[in-house]
């Protein structure tokens, strides 16, 4: 099932009951699912759509929703950003996040 386009020329896509911002986070989603699954895998964990505070000074500015924060086998979460276009507002986030949370490792796809 899909819904018009946004701004950005993303669909939100329903697979299974479980709805992604566009085709390309949702396939990519799959994907990290079936290596879960997989009788080898490297992943322990998948958490979709986390939510991280952003916060300076002890000032909340925003919330940062990641995609998929992945937990593999050496136990470093990484998270996963799925993105077709990034918008000067995401640039900021994701320095900020760096910034705020050195602990994981951050992949954009």
């Amino acid at each position: 099932s899909t819904e018009p386009m946004n701004k950005y020329n993303s669909q939100k896509t329903i697979i299974d009951g479980e709805v992604y911002d566009s085709r390309k986070e949702a396939y990519y989603g799959q994907a990290l699912f079936s290596e879960l699954k997989s009788l080898n895998s490297k992943i322990l964990s998948i958490e979709r759509q986390v939510p991280f505070p952003i916060e300076v000074n002890g000032v909340h500015i925003c919330t940062y929703k990641a995609d998929y924060v992945v937990t593999p086998l050496t136990g470093k979460k990484e998270i996963h950003e799925v993105k077709g276009f990034e918008t000067p507002v995401f640039k900021l986030k994701w320095k900020l996040m760096k910034v705020l949370y050195p602990e994981y490792k951050f992949i954009i796809i």
